[in-house]
């Protein structure tokens, strides 16, 4: 499906006046859309900018990708396109991107459930954080706590893998079992193992994790990480804190927006229809 809306993508930019190329380097978009002057811009700010033609399956329609692909066209000065399959796949981008923008819920109050990433938190003197529990590792959410302008952060225990907004909110409200603290999410550059209730290194001799409390003490050595899970002990994913993802950004409500390509045709039509979807669309 991805070269379907590939096309799609290429498609669109070309009809709205934008000039083509496929740049030939892994680590650069599939499409680069560089603006005539006749072009017609998806957001009015975007007029003289480049289009990164991102085409997204629906298993990567996820805040990891989203984010990770905005911020790399960001800080090289182009503007996303992201190109989905479903309007379900546009509403995933939108709320992840815009309702609220990159977290997964904000209370009246202000404080930020965030979305987990795919790192590990990382420890000042070496290893990582980890905490015992039988939650899913999705099922472990970040969140603030406190009022005014300073909110602490907890991490609690979900309570499934429904909607992530629904489930994080019902964490937050009821509470949860509170499983690490932080002073706040600055507390996440290079905390001390004191800060969690476990940490995990490999050791350089025999390569095993060893997994040890706050004070030092070893209480097991695994393997790997699945036998660390196997007994409960689950290393802690990194928060993607959008004023760490998003360093000196303000911003991204003008930064992208979803083309949706329906497969729906109509008579001796062979082109699939396609709507653009931008911030505060839905």
């Amino acid at each position: 499906m991805s070269d379907r809306l590939h096309a799609a993508g290429r498609d669109t930019c070309e009809r709205r006046g934008y000039e083509i190329t496929s740049p030939d380097e892994p680590w650069l978009p599939s499409s680069l859309a560089t603006p005539t002057a006749r072009a017609s811009p998806f957001v009015s700010r975007s007029v003289n900018e480049l289009v990164a033609v991102e085409p997204l399956e629906n298993d990567e329609v996820t805040p990891t990708t989203l984010l990770s692909r905005l911020r790399n066209n960001i800080s090289h000065e182009r503007f996303s396109l992201f190109v989905v399959g479903s309007e379900a796949d546009a509403r995933t981008v939108h709320d992840v991107l815009y309702d609220p923008p990159l977290v997964a819920g904000e209370d009246r109050h202000g404080r930020r459930t965030f979305y987990n990433g795919p790192d590990r938190i990382p420890l000042a003197k070496g290893g990582y954080a980890a905490v015992r529990t039988d939650a899913s590792p999705d099922d472990l959410v970040w969140r603030e706590d406190g009022t005014g302008d300073d909110h602490s952060l907890r991490l609690v225990e979900g309570t499934g893998k429904a909607d992530e907004r629904a489930r994080t909110a019902e964490a937050a409200d009821s509470g949860g079992q509170t499983l690490a603290w932080l002073d706040g999410v600055d507390g996440l550059a290079c905390p001390t193992a004191e800060a969690f209730p476990y940490s995990y290194r490999r050791d350089p001799d025999d390569k095993r994790f060893r997994l040890r409390t706050r004070e030092g003490r070893v209480v097991g050595v695994y393997d790997g990480i699945a036998d660390m899970r196997a007994n409960a002990y689950v290393p802690l994913p990194m928060p993607l804190v959008p004023e760490h993802v998003f360093s000196g950004v303000s911003s991204v409500r003008d930064e992208w927006a979803a083309l949706v390509v329906d497969d729906a045709r109509d008579g001796a039509d062979k082109t699939p229809t396609a709507r653009v979807v931008t911030a505060g669309s839905f």
